[in-house]
């Protein structure tokens, strides 16, 4: 998202939502492109924006998911070139399958249990179908958790993880994330009530402070390929500008049966590019 240089709303991350003025829901908000050959700190260069202000409506209405209103997405291409997405509408979580072109819904659809979730990250890993999501997380400070959805076909049926949410924690002196500390030592930024993890727990809050975004996928010269789980850092800017909000990122950990292992707080990690 390309914000510019409009400042956070005050207090709660959605303050002023629907309001023209107020940043993060203003209307001269772009998508833009960048693109890196190996991820590295001054490799990333400027492509183009996705979406415009000006082409917006035609952009929605290419999406054209059969039940409408929808929201966040994943797109997945499977190896035979069939395409999916996943979206959150309603707060509830839907998949469906895609015409040829990727333009249409061809009414093939499979809608989620858990209600009150967005942001969704589609893969395939070793012939396993995963969707992971979280609780609805408003720009909020504290967090979202991250539910992993496991099949052994694109449209179903799909598996909660057993281990359950990967994210949502109990503060605690090992983990230092009380709500208190988190805004203490923040600027401007308090946890919205009842969002993120605290709508799954009032009492507990994100280990990586963060709402799931994206699953980068880096494959090195010996063809091993890292899971980079990125999550948004909504209202933990330094200067309090929405556009310098930071990213947390670490490397998925999974077992030899697939289970995707709990996140963890990392200062910083090595990635074989």
């Amino acid at each position: 998202m390309q914000y510019g240089l409009c400042e956070e709303p005050p207090n709660y991350g959605c303050d002023g939502a629907g309001m023209p003025s107020k940043c993060g829901f203003r209307p001269d908000h772009n998508i833009s492109i960048w693109a890196s050959p190996n991820l590295t700190s001054g490799s990333w260069s400027y492509v183009g924006n996705a979406i415009d202000v000006s082409d917006r409506p035609a952009v929605n209405a290419a999406l054209n998911v059969s039940r409408g209103g929808g929201g966040d997405f994943d797109i997945l291409v499977d190896d035979d070139g069939t395409a999916y997405i996943v979206y959150s509408q309603n707060y509830y979580m839907s998949i469906e399958q895609l015409t040829t072109d990727f333009y249409y819904s061809t009414g093939n659809s499979y809608m989620f249990q858990e209600y009150f979730v967005e942001a969704p990250v589609f893969l395939k890993k070793d012939n396993i179908y995963y969707v992971l999501f979280g609780w609805c997380c408003c720009y909020c400070m504290q967090g979202s958790g991250v539910l992993v959805h496991t099949a052994k076909n694109p449209m179903g049926p799909y598996t909660l993880q057993a281990e359950g949410d990967l994210a949502c924690v109990m503060p605690n002196s090992t983990n230092e994330m009380s709500i208190t500390k988190m805004h203490s030592t923040l600027i401007g930024g308090l946890p919205t009530p009842n969002q993120g993890c605290e709508f799954h727990n009032g009492s507990t809050t994100s280990i990586v402070r963060s709402q799931q975004n994206y699953i980068i996928k880096v494959t090195n010269s010996t063809d091993y390929t890292t899971y980079v789980w990125t999550g948004d850092r909504w209202q933990q800017a330094p200067d309090g500008i929405k556009g310098h909000e930071p990213q947390f990122w670490v490397p998925l950990s999974f077992d030899r049966n697939g289970v995707i292992g709990k996140m963890e707080w990392v200062d910083e990690f090595i990635l074989d590019v």
